[in-house]
């Protein structure tokens, strides 16, 4: 039997092979040989784009040669395949790779690839050999490359130095080694009031079942964070560095066995900026890489007011700060303070509002309940982790009966909207539904020593009036 085709996709594209089988009718397949050939000639592999809907193919010139032999039990594949100048952007990764170039070559037993992808002139290298006897099709491979872009996307900028080797056949791949990362930008996008559904009770709708299967995978890769590590995230500012031995074993989770330090760090809260402590870190014993242990210490200094040192508070600097242990979705926060001689209401006003409550006995039970309020709210927005934070607001908040209950912080602008001030004042708002259209807010202003008091009335008229 023999049969002979040609492809031909336009004038400068065509696919051509030939085929022969011999001895077609015999039941016994080893006896069936087969010979023909295959020659490809693609000047612009962008036309394969719907082959691969995940990737964008800008451009490319493919060529082959491949020759068939054996019988169709055992069938033989010899001949080279290479893409040059090949051009293709990856949206998940934002990444624009160019100046692709791949060399395939095969023999009666193995195929062998060596790719080189170009990423902002940073080469990346790929090898890899295929049992083509092997009934899965077992590949091994190494990647190679020294501060190749990663990721290059709003939330994340990755630079990385893969030294890895991998294993893979039809059923799953798996990755081993070591990769450097000498340089990273990560701030997330944040929704502070998001809620996170469990992954059980998502249901996806029109979804093809190809984008929610996944390619099994395990990997134990060391990777170490050099010092140019930035992160910008839920108000932390800074560098970390730190090492760890990351495992993952197939249809299970990631887990980490080391740490990340701080660098240098600040932490911003409504307006106030504390230092974060060089020796804070987050800590994974052999933990999901998810719920690593937090050891976090942020501080500021204060220059305290004549009328803190008539107290008897101190005649020099203090220093107020805050320390986060725990795991980040149970995290316990405590103050404390240098000297450690100021309660803990006074160390909060510190750390809020710059200067301290007097705790006398002259102090108001109002203003002292108002603190108190003041406390469990903000304890309960500094939490590390935010939809735990939101939940237990909202949880006082309902408790209580309230429309809302919130500390904002924000600048003084006039009546056009223009900054005239840039100094956030923080204020502490409680608003009420008394019925359906009339709406009553009161406002405290927290940054200064004698607080401003507003109450406001809200009467909606109309959707167009109020």
């Amino acid at each position: 039997l023999a049969s002979s085709n040609t492809i031909k996709i336009d004038k400068n594209n065509s696919i051509s092979a030939n085929i022969n089988v011999a001895n077609l009718f015999k039941k016994n397949n080893t006896k069936k040989s087969i010979n023909g050939s295959m020659i490809a000639k693609i000047n612009n592999i962008a036309i394969l784009n719907n082959l691969f809907p995940t990737v964008s193919i800008l451009g490319g010139k493919l060529q082959s040669n491949i020759a068939l032999s054996g019988t169709l039990s055992q069938p033989n594949l010899a001949g080279t395949a290479n893409l040059t100048a090949g051009m293709i952007y990856s949206p998940e990764l934002g990444l624009m790779l160019k100046n692709i170039s791949t060399t395939i070559r095969g023999n009666h037993k193995t195929l062998n690839t060596h790719t080189i992808v170009n990423i902002q002139s940073k080469p990346l290298l790929i090898n890899s050999t295929t049992k083509l006897h092997s009934p899965t099709y077992e590949t091994q491979g190494t990647i190679k490359g020294n501060n190749v872009l990663l990721y290059n996307l709003p939330q994340y900028i990755v630079y990385g130095s893969p030294d890895l080797k991998f294993t893979a056949d039809t059923k799953s791949i798996s990755l081993y080694g070591n990769i450097t990362v000498p340089k990273a930008i990560i701030k997330p996008i944040q929704s502070f009031n998001a809620i996170t559904l469990p992954a059980e009770d998502i249901i996806y709708t029109n979804a093809s079942e190809n984008l929610l299967s996944h390619y099994p995978y395990a990997f134990n890769i060391y990777a170490t964070l050099e010092k140019n590590i930035t992160i910008n995230i839920h108000g932390i500012k800074g560098r970390v560095s730190g090492k760890l031995d990351l495992k993952k074993k197939i249809n299970h989770p990631i887990f980490a066995n080391g740490d990340i330090s701080v660098v240098n760090g600040t932490y911003q809260i409504y307006g106030n900026q504390l230092t974060i402590a060089k020796n804070s870190a987050l800590l994974f014993p052999n933990t999901l890489i998810t719920q690593p242990n937090l050891s976090i210490s942020a501080s500021k200094t204060i220059q305290p007011s004549s009328a803190s040192f008539n107290q008897g508070l101190s005649n020099g600097d203090i220093t107020v700060g805050i320390k986060v242990t725990g795991t980040i979705k149970k995290p316990n926060l405590a103050l404390y303070s240098v000297p450690a001689t100021l309660s803990q209401a006074q160390i909060l006003s510190y750390l809020i509002l710059g200067y301290s409550i007097e705790t006398n006995a002259n102090q108001s039970s109002q203003n002292q309940n108002l603190f108190n309020a003041l406390n469990a709210l903000k304890l309960a927005q500094s939490s590390l982790s935010s939809s735990h934070g939101a939940g237990l607001i909202n949880s006082i908040r309902s408790t209580l009966g309230l429309s809302e209950l919130n500390i904002n912080s924000q600048t003084t602008s006039d009546a056009l909207g223009n900054t005239i001030d840039n100094t956030p004042h923080t204020s502490f708002v409680i608003g009420k539904y008394i019925t359906k259209n009339i709406y009553l807010k009161y406002i405290q202003d927290l940054s200064a020593l004698n607080p401003l008091r507003v109450v406001q009335a809200i009467l909606f008229l109309s959707p167009q009036w109020s």
